[in-house]
C-alpha cells in the first residue's frame, strides 16, 4: 500500500509539474504584432496569380528608369524650353510618363478598381517578416518600415510579426475590413487568441477605423497608432486648392533623416527662391488628379472635415460617384467624430489604445497648422492647437472636456498645444519637431512604442517618468537635447538649479559654447565644460533666479560646436513652460500671441536689408550662433558695468 501511495504520489507531482510548465509556457506566448503600413507602402499587382501577373505598385525602379531612357531626348527638349522660359513642355512630358507608369491604378466611378488590381499579399505564412528578410532582405520594400520592422524583431522574433497589405486607394472603411480579414487569417494561423495593431500614418487611420467598427470584439491586446492619419490630411487641401507652395526647408529636413543624414544643409534654402518647384508640383495636379487618383476613395477619407463638403461639390457627381460619396460620408459623420467614444470601448474591452503624435512644425505642401510636417496634429490626436507661429498665452490652462481631472496639465511646453481635447488625453504623447513617421531613427520614440506594444508597464501618460506626454524630438540630426532639474521634460520649476544636456548625435562630439534663456534672469558657466562624446549627458548649473510665475513659456537657445560637422557652429532653441510660482492672468481677449520669443540677433536687424540678405543665402543661423556666442561672454561685463553705474 504504501508503494502504491507512493507511486500515486509520484505521479501526481509529475503531473502537477507538466502542467505547471504548460501554464508557464502559455503564459509566455508572443502575441501577434500586425503592422498596418502608411500611405502608397503596400504592394499592389494586376492580374496577381493569373499568367499576365504584374507588380504595378511597389518599389520598382526599372520601370521609372525604363520611362526616363525613353523620353530623355523629350526630357532635354523640355529643359531646354524651361530654360526659355517654358514650364508647360516639362510639365505634359512628366505628367505623360506618370500616366503612362500609373495610369492602371485608376478607379471606377464607383471607387472600384478600373483595373483588376488588388493588394494580393494576405497569406499570413508569406508576410512575416522572418519570411520577408530571408528571402528578399532586410531592405526589401515587401518589408513595412523596415528598420522599425526589425526593431521589433529582435524583441518577439521575426515569425511573430506580419506586414498587412492594403489597397490603401479604398476608403478607409473597405480597407478597415480587409484588415479584419487579415487578422483572423493571422489568428487561424498563429492559433493566438489575440493579435496587436502597429499602424502608421494611413495605416494609423486603418487602426482608428478598425476599432470603432471591432475593437468591441476583444481580440486586439495593443493598438498604437504612430502619426495616424485620422482626422484626414490638411495638406490635400493644398493639393486640391492648387495652391501648394512648398516648405524647402522640410524637403531638406526629410531628406536628411531618409538618407539618416546628420549633416545640416541650410544652405540650400536659397533653392526655394527659384520658385520653380511649385510651380511645377501644382501643374502636375491638374495632369494626374483627374485620370488616376480622383475617384480613389481614400482621397476622399483623407479630405480634412473642414473642406469636405466644398470638395465633394466640385468634384464628385451625386449619381456616378454616389458610392464614394456613401462611403466616405460615413467616415467623416459617423467614425471621424466619435473616436473618442470608440477608443474608450476597445479600452473597456481589454484592449491597450495609444497615439504618438508630432507637433510644431509646418505642412510640407504649405498649410498653415501645427503638424508633424505631413499631417496636421489635431488630426492625429484631436487637441486643439494654436494656429502656426502662435501659441497660447501665458496664463492659459486646459478647457478641453476629454479630461474632466482639473489637477491634470495637457498643454503643451511649447504652449502651443492643448491635449485636454485629445480623442484620449491620458494615452497620447507628443514629440515637438519630430517630422511625419520618423520613429526608426528616434530612440525615445521607438522604445515607446516597444513598452506600449510588448508589455503592460505604461498605462498612461503618467505610468513613468521617462515616458512623459511631451518631449523634444530626439533623432540625431536634432543634435542636442535639454531637461531642466526637478521638472519634467520642458519645464522649469521653482525648485530648478541647472540644466542637463545630451548629445543626441550618433557621429559628431559636440562642444557647448553657451546658453541663454530670453525671458529667465538664468546665467550658465559653460567656460569649463568638457566636450561632449556622441550619447554622452552634462549638467550645467546656473546662477541667478527662476522667475516666480506659472504657466508662462521661456525659450533656451544652446549654442554650440559639432566637430565633424560641415557646419561646425550651430543653435538650437528649446521652448519651456515655467511652473510652480504665481499664476499669470490670462487674457481672454487676446488668447493667442507670437510663438516665438524675440531673439537677441533679430532685435538689431530683423526687417531690414540685411536680414533679408542673410536669410536669402541660409546664413543668417550661423552668424545668429556667433552673436550668441559673443554676448554671452560679453554678459558679465555687462552686469559690472551695470552694477558700478547703479
Amino acid at each position: 500500500m504504501k508503494k502504491l501511495l507512493s507511486v500515486i504520489l509520484a505521479l501526481t507531482m509529475v503531473f502537477c509539474s507538466v502542467s505547471a510548465l504548460s501554464a508557464a509556457a502559455e503564459d509566455k506566448k508572443v502575441t501577434p504584432l500586425i503592422i498596418v503600413p502608411g500611405y502608397s507602402a503596400s504592394e499592389l499587382y494586376l492580374d496577381y496569380g493569373l499568367e499576365t501577373e504584374e507588380h504595378v505598385w511597389g518599389v520598382q525602379m526599372k520601370p521609372i528608369i525604363d520611362k526616363v531612357l525613353q523620353r530623355l531626348g523629350a526630357l532635354g527638349i523640355s529643359l531646354g524650353a524651361l530654360g526659355a522660359g517654358d514650364k508647360e513642355l516639362l510639365i505634359k512630358t512628366v505628367g505623360d510618363a506618370v500616366r503612362e507608369l500609373y495610369g492602371v491604378l485608376a478607379n471606377n466611378d464607383d471607387g472600384t478598381s478600373k483595373y483588376n488590381v488588388t493588394a494580393a499579399l494576405t497569406d499570413p505564412a508569406t508576410t512575416t517578416t522572418k519570411y520577408f528578410v530571408e528571402k528578399y532582405g532586410e531592405n526589401s520594400g515587401m518589408l513595412h518600415l523596415p528598420e522599425i520592422n526589425c526593431h521589433f524583431a529582435s524583441q518577439i522574433g521575426g515569425e511573430n510579426i506580419f506586414n498587412a497589405h492594403i489597397d490603401f486607394r479604398q476608403g478607409a472603411v473597405k480597407c478597415a475590413q480587409d484588415l479584419r480579414r487579415y487578422v483572423e487569417a493571422v489568428k487561424e494561423y498563429t492559433g493566438s487568441d489575440k493579435v496587436s495593431l502597429y499602424g502608421l500614418s494611413h495605416g494609423g487611420m486603418t487602426v482608428g477605423v478598425y476599432l470603432s467598427l471591432y475593437g468591441d470584439l476583444g481580440d486586439i491586446e495593443s493598438a498604437v497608432m504612430f502619426h495616424p492619419a485620422l482626422r484626414g490630411a490638411y495638406f490635400l487641401n493644398d493639393i486640391i486648392s492648387r495652391n501648394l507652395n512648398i516648405d524647402f526647408k522640410t524637403v531638406v529636413e526629410y531628406a536628411q533623416v531618409g538618407a539618416f543624414s546628420e549633416t545640416e544643409f541650410e544652405f540650400l534654402m536659397v533653392l526655394q527662391r527659384l520658385g520653380l518647384v511649385n510651380d511645377l508640383a501644382n501643374a502636375l495636379v491638374d495632369e494626374v488628379f483627374d485620370d488616376i487618383a480622383g475617384n480613389w476613395g481614400s482621397i476622399w477619407d483623407f479630405m480634412p472635415p473642414e473642406v469636405y463638403e466644398k470638395y465633394k461639390a466640385m468634384y464628385l457627381d451625386p449619381v456616378a460617384n454616389a458610392k464614394i460619396i456613401e462611403a466616405s460620408d460615413k467616415m467623416h459623420y459617423e467614425i471621424m467624430p466619435n473616436y473618442t467614444e470608440a477608443f474608450k470601448d476597445a479600452q473597456a474591452h481589454g484592449t491597450r489604445v495609444s497615439i504618438i503624435s508630432g507637433t510644431d512644425r509646418a505642412v510640407i505642401t504649405g498649410g498653415q497648422v501645427n503638424s508633424d510636417g505631413i499631417l496636421a496634429c489635431y488630426s492625429t490626436s484631436g487637441s486643439v492647437c494654436a494656429p502656426l507661429g502662435k501659441r497660447f498665452a501665458d496664463g492659459y490652462k486646459k478647457t478641453g472636456t476629454n479630461c474632466t481631472e482639473p489637477t491634470h496639465n495637457h498643454i503643451s511646453p511649447a504652449m502651443t498645444v492643448d491635449a485636454s481635447y485629445a480623442y484620449l488625453p491620458e494615452n497620447t504623447w507628443f514629440t515637438q519637431g519630430q517630422l511625419h513617421g520618423q520613429v526608426w531613427w528616434d530612440d525615445y520614440t521607438k522604445e515607446l512604442c516597444s513598452k506600449l506594444l510588448f508589455s503592460d508597464e505604461i498605462e498612461d501618460i503618467y505610468s513613468s517618468e521617462k515616458f512623459p506626454q511631451f518631449e523634444y524630438s530626439r533623432n540625431p540630426k536634432d543634435e542636442i537635447h535639454v531637461k531642466f532639474d526637478f521638472a519634467p521634460v520642458g519645464y522649469l520649476s521653482q525648485e530648478s538649479k541647472g540644466v542637463y544636456l545630451t548629445n543626441l548625435s550618433k557621429e559628431y562630439s559636440v562642444k557647448v559654447l553657451t546658453l541663454s534663456a530670453k525671458r529667465s534672469k538664468l546665467y550658465f558657466n559653460t567656460l569649463n565644460d568638457k566636450v561632449l562624446k556622441p550619447g554622452e549627458t552634462v549638467y550645467i548649473p546656473f546662477s541667478g533666479n527662476v522667475p516666480d510665475l506659472n504657466a508662462a513659456k521661456d525659450e533656451l537657445t544652446v549654442t554650440y560646436v559639432q566637430a565633424g560637422s560641415v557646419s561646425a557652429i550651430g543653435t538650437k532653441t528649446f521652448s519651456f513652460t515655467i511652473t510652480g510660482g504665481q499664476d499669470v492672468e490670462y487674457n481672454t481677449d487676446k488668447p493667442y500671441c507670437d510663438a516665438d520669443l524675440a531673439d537677441p540677433f533679430d532685435d538689431h536687424i530683423g526687417g531690414s536689408t540685411a536680414d533679408k540678405v542673410l536669410d536669402f543665402f541660409g546664413i543668417k543661423k550661423l552668424l545668429s550662433a556667433i552673436y550668441n556666442w559673443l554676448m554671452t561672454y560679453l554678459a558679465p561685463l555687462f552686469r559690472f558695468i551695470s552694477q558700478v553705474k547703479g
